[in-house]
């Protein structure tokens, strides 16, 4: 082969060098980054903060000099800012942004003393704003016979005292008025009962027919109340009745006590709730409904828990031994209680089923926290029991 033929085959291509030469730069940057980076087995340099001590360390201010008074707000600061609130009947970790992160978290059992103050006022104004959210219910069914605006109560604590003489001689005066609302019925009084009945009257509940005598007491001055609550139908007590304008002019007269009646629709939607108890129809069964149910109606929507005094479960007049009670404890001859209730509770039409409504309100009592006193009985025990009376 001429040498002019081999070099025409072995000459060096432009395209080939280009590639030979990158192939060797990549080689020795790779040695070189190599040769820059620490070996797994080797540790980072430390900082000079690491090399000291932790008891010098925590001398360092955020500035990287001396630790200041201000280091030391700020830390406080961060701490609080993301320390436990206890909240009634739970406790939560909550950070700055409001939310509970899904973590355990190691509390330390010694907080400082400034920390324990700044968390018993932040537990305490939690629990307060809880105990007055959960005090303020909006009624539903009842409005103000001045503007229409519908029932609001804020009560924590109720106690109901019921007309019977039961409640005589049990001497709860003083328990009864430590509940934080006082409910009473109709025209029961409380002057000259005190110690039995106490002193305190914050809701009165009154029917229809009762609104005269609930005004005349307040008139007279026999008690000091916050809330006169009327039921019954708008033909007794709506706008044009003599009743409603008689309400309007004494609540114009005392601001300090709000009137309220029950809306007419909330009225006969007491009968659903009769039927859907009872199994029967209330107007064609020949029944009436009390002043304790519909203050049972109010006491639902509006009382975290009730004491409810001197009413008694719904066979407790059929045991021989029951021991006799006025059937009004301010009216020593108005009769007597429990031959009341048979003859209402037999009667074919008009009647009151009193023992009837003390089972519902047994079923009631369970549900919303309510127990019953003077005499004591558990409502438990009365709330599968059927309801029969008489039908027209």
């Amino acid at each position: 082969m001429s040498r002019t033929m081999t070099y025409r085959l072995f000459r060096p291509r432009p395209i080939v060098a280009l590639g030979l030469f990158v192939l060797a730069g990549s080689g020795i940057l790779i040695q070189w980054l190599r040769f820059r980076s620490p070996s797994e087995g080797e540790k980072a340099p430390k900082s000079s903060e690491d090399e000291l001590p932790q008891s010098l360390r925590q001398n360092i201010g955020s500035d990287g000099g001396k630790r200041t008074e201000n280091d030391e707000l700020q830390e406080k600061k961060t701490t609080t800012e993301n320390r436990v609130l206890h909240t009634a009947g739970q406790n939560s970790l909550v950070n700055q942004n409001g939310k509970t992160p899904d973590m355990d978290v190691v509390i330390d059992s010694k907080p400082a003393e400034s920390e324990k103050s700044q968390n018993a006022d932040l537990e305490s104004e939690e629990r307060e704003s809880l105990e007055t959210r959960d005090r303020s219910a909006v009624l539903n069914g009842y409005m103000s016979v001045l503007d229409d605006k519908p029932l609001t109560l804020n009560c924590k604590s109720c106690a109901l005292v019921s007309s019977s003489g039961r409640v005589l001689g049990q001497k709860k005066g003083s328990e009864i008025d430590e509940a934080d609302c006082v409910f009473r019925m109709n025209a029961a009084p409380a002057k000259g009962f005190e110690i039995d009945v106490g002193h305190k009257t914050t809701i009165r509940v009154l029917s229809q027919f009762s609104v005269a005598a609930g005004i005349t007491q307040i008139i007279r001055g026999q008690e000091s109340l916050s809330f006169f609550i009327s039921w019954g139908a708008d033909k007794h007590l709506g706008k044009t009745t003599p009743k409603y304008r008689e309400m309007v002019s004494t609540a114009n007269k005392y601001p300090q006590i709000g009137f309220y009646r029950s809306s007419d629709e909330h009225y006969w939607y007491q009968d659903e709730i009769f039927e859907k108890e009872t199994g029967q129809k209330r107007m064609s069964s020949g029944s009436w409904l009390t002043t304790g149910w519909f203050t049972f109606d109010v006491m639902k929507q509006a009382c975290p828990t009730t004491k409810i005094y001197g009413m008694v479960p719904e066979d407790f007049c059929k045991n021989p031994k029951a021991v006799p009670a006025l059937y009004h404890y301010w009216e020593p001859h108005g009769g007597m209680e429990c031959s009341y209730y048979a003859k209402m509770e037999n009667n074919r039409r008009g009647a009151h089923r009193f023992m009837s409504e003390k089972t519902i309100f047994a079923r009631w009592a369970v549900k919303h926290n309510m127990t019953f006193h003077s005499p004591d009985w558990n409502p438990n025990d009365y709330i599968k029991k059927d309801i029969k009376f008489p039908m027209p």
